[in-house]
């Protein structure tokens, strides 16, 4: 599809083709879904240039986790999150396993 025919959208007496429908029909959640795992606080919603950042601390030693780290953060009640931060750790639990293991 060309840009020419997402242009008739905008004028009210053309005719829109059934695959125009179904390619914005899904587009739109999708879209809505990549904007509430981007924008998961209101610190991210900012201008570009991101600012640099420096930690001056030591950094942790390094160990493998026992199990998935999303699911304990999902299921402790003590964390005030909200619904966008739940949305980005639940796919980011259920894509933990994807992530291939270390073999030495």
């Amino acid at each position: 599809m060309n840009a020419g025919r997402y242009l008739r959208l905008l004028r009210p007496k053309t005719a829109i083709t059934r695959r125009e429908t179904t390619v914005l029909a899904t587009s739109i959640p999708l879209a809505l879904l990549a904007i509430t795992i981007s924008f998961t606080q209101a610190t991210d919603w900012h201008t570009i240039p991101d600012t640099s950042f420096i930690d001056d601390k030591p950094l942790p030693e390094l160990a493998l986790p026992d199990m998935n780290p999303y699911h304990s953060v999902l299921a402790d009640s003590t964390q005030n999150l909200n619904w966008r931060q739940r949305i980005l750790f639940y796919a980011s639990a259920i894509t933990y396993d994807l992530i291939p293991e270390q073999t030495h």
